[in-house]
């Protein structure tokens, strides 16, 4: 919804007559004001008009994308990760961008070992894994795996005659 402090018919500002939509960035400027509104103030006169932001989510794989529908700003969260080699103690976790409008919002990585929550700290042990932002009913997600580490074992060639002590190894 709209209110205003000055205001807007059919695209022509109430107080000056010039020729303007509230969403003209060529007549108009705006502001986020921080508590779910944006001000549109018009550059010719000043009159000011207010606008509830109503923002939309969308979300292609690892990046969730907001967009408020009041001035058209953007914002992204993308989750990427990448898995490693057991070795019994390096922890492999996702890493969170956040640009735009949700560079101060704060998200909570989840990790996930096929349908089972483990929970939010980043996984050690060998496996393949899923992390998952959930924000505002919106999931992300990202697959990664931590492979078992491949040992190989060498035996010292040796012989024994029949009836001798076994040899050390």
């Amino acid at each position: 919804s709209i209110s205003f402090a000055h205001s807007w018919t059919n695209g022509t500002c109430i107080s000056c007559g010039e020729s303007c939509d509230h969403k003209d960035s060529a007549h108009t400027t705006a502001t986020n004001n921080g508590n779910g509104t944006h001000s549109f103030t018009c550059t010719v006169c000043n009159a000011v008009a207010i606008q509830e932001c109503t923002d939309e989510y969308s979300v292609v794989e690892n990046k969730i994308t907001k967009k408020c529908t009041a001035c058209g700003e953007k914002g992204y969260i993308i989750i990427t990760a990448e898995g490693g080699i057991y070795d019994g103690t390096t922890a492999y976790g996702a890493t969170v961008e956040k640009t735009g409008i949700f560079e101060n919002e704060e998200v909570t990585v989840n990790y996930y070992q096929g349908d089972t929550l483990i929970g939010t700290d980043a996984p050690v042990n060998a496996g393949t894994y899923t992390a998952k932002i959930t924000y505002e009913g919106v999931t992300a997600s990202v697959e990664f795996t931590i492979d078992e580490k491949s040992i190989t074992v060498t035996a010292d060639n040796a012989s024994k005659i029949y009836g001798e002590n076994d040899p050390t190894f």
